[in-house]
């Protein structure tokens, strides 16, 4: 139940900050404060989905930086986010969400930078 109302929590953030921040068919990148409900809901939601995916035991720790951008009707959510992994070792990952109307978030990107 937790795990449902996370998400639906995650949705309407997505699509509530997407209507204040303008026309939601028009593409063009955005920089997301990553202080952020949005960013943060978003960075969590990434981490969670690799973790069940891989079963891996990542910890969200902050977003970093992001941007979004709508095309289409897609939201294209692009964050870099700094995540623990075992033994307590700090990493960034740089994270790419895509969000369909009507549909959940997928998780498009995950990768590790150098």
């Amino acid at each position: 139940m937790g795990l449902i109302k996370f998400q639906c929590i995650s949705v309407l953030i997505t699509f509530l900050y997407l209507i204040l921040c303008g026309n939601i068919f028009q593409a063009s990148a955005r920089t997301i404060d990553p202080t952020l409900p949005f960013a943060v809901v978003n960075g969590k939601f990434a981490v969670s989905e690799y973790n069940k995916k891989y079963r891996t035991s990542f910890v969200f720790r902050s977003v970093v930086e992001g941007n979004f951008e709508i095309v289409r009707g897609v939201g294209h959510i692009h964050l870099i986010i700094k995540l623990v992994s075992k033994g307590n070792v700090e990493h960034k990952y740089d994270v790419l969400i895509n969000h369909y109307q009507n549909k959940p978030k997928q998780l498009e990107k995950f990768a590790l930078l150098q």
